[in-house]
């Protein structure tokens, strides 16, 4: 949902704030293709801040997937 809305321009700052917090704050694990899908959303937009981009990146290099499949 969040790389749809960020691909097509759609959904608002307020949006995607709230889906920063959400996702970083999740308790419930994401899928690394998952997190891929939505970091390339973000990146679409530019509606991330700096600390939520490090935040997804730290955990795709946690799982020790530094090298990852492009989109």
């Amino acid at each position: 949902m969040i790389f749809a809305f960020g691909v097509t321009g759609n959904g608002g700052k307020q949006f995607f704030q709230e889906m920063e917090e959400i996702v970083t704050d999740s308790p419930i694990p994401i899928e690394t293709q998952f997190l891929q899908k939505i970091l390339s959303g973000y990146a679409e937009i530019d509606m991330g801040s700096p600390e939520f981009y490090s935040i997804i990146i730290q955990k795709i290099i946690d799982r020790g997937l530094d090298k990852f499949e492009s989109l």
